[in-house]
């Protein structure tokens, strides 16, 4: 078939020549199949950078204890500054 792209287009026309169950299973994760394939070619991703801002230690030390993630959140607190977590 040569790319993804082509058998996923012959398995939705139903010309793939692949086994049932195969092109069943293809069909149905053909939009994960196409998100992996960018995720594995590295291509940029299509979002906008957020603007600059300086970061927010207590507020990163919030976000962390409430995910359960103790340790981080203990030494955002501690940081007065970003130098401090190096």
């Amino acid at each position: 078939h040569g790319t993804l792209d082509s058998l996923l287009s012959a398995v939705a026309d139903g010309d793939a020549g692949e086994r049932p169950r195969i092109a069943a299973i293809l069909r149905e994760h053909a939009p994960a199949l196409r998100a992996y394939q960018q995720i594995a070619t590295l291509r940029p991703p299509a979002v906008q950078r957020p603007p600059d801002a300086t970061t927010n230690l207590a507020g990163g030390a919030a976000a962390a204890d409430a995910l359960g993630m103790g340790n981080l959140a203990g030494r955002l607190e501690a940081a007065a500054s970003l130098a401090d977590l190096r």
